[in-house]
């Protein structure tokens, strides 16, 4: 009997020994696992907080964007109206001849005749490809710009000097052709005022 209980009392140890190494090494297994949590909560705290300053930087510059959107679109606007405003003005004064002499023999002329161009050229392009007419498109400020400064031409067109004056210039007889075609391209019952 004695020897039974040392055998059990060896075997007792022995199994006590086996789970205090196994009670130690799960010790120091959750002791590396909660460090590694504790790393990894450090990171995603980290990283929640870079989100949220990013967040807060995009909403910053999506507001700033939008302001300088309505900015953009105020001075567009303001750009539109005093071109218009300016255009119709120089339409009304050169319906006089001697004005269109003055008009001609300004150091911008030629920049004039290609703004022009340009613009009537992009006005049909815009709206002639292919989106159906209204007559309110004639209405709008952009219209009624284009109408104002193909209304200067037409006055300088007009008069003798203005004639002999863009058949001489570059400028000028681009400018003609840019008229010919465009007027070929607008059809009844499209842009009316345009084609008078």
């Amino acid at each position: 009997m004695k020897q039974c209980v040392q055998q059990n009392s060896k075997e007792v140890n022995e199994a006590m020994h086996t789970a205090r190494s196994v009670s130690e090494s799960l010790q120091l297994a959750l002791t590396a696992a909660m460090s590694e949590c504790e790393h990894w909560r450090s990171r995603f705290d980290t990283m929640k907080e870079q989100y949220e300053q990013e967040k807060e930087e995009k909403y910053q510059l999506k507001c700033e964007v939008q302001k300088l959107n309505v900015q953009l679109a105020d001075q567009s606007e303001y750009s539109i109206n005093m071109g218009t405003a300016i255009g119709t003005l120089l339409w009304r004064v050169s319906q006089s001849e001697q004005t269109i002499h003055s008009v001609l023999q300004g150091s911008k002329t030629e920049e004039f005749l290609q703004l022009v161009q340009g613009t009537l050229e992009s006005y049909v392009q815009t709206y002639s490809n292919g989106t159906p007419y209204h007559p309110s498109q004639e209405e709008s400020n952009e219209s009624n710009f284009v109408l104002a400064i193909c209304g200067v031409i037409t006055n300088i067109a007009a008069a003798p000097y203005g004639r002999h004056f863009l058949m001489g210039s570059t400028s000028g007889c681009q400018l003609v052709d840019s008229y010919v075609e465009v007027l070929m391209q607008l059809l009844p019952p499209t842009f009316p005022k345009l084609r008078k």
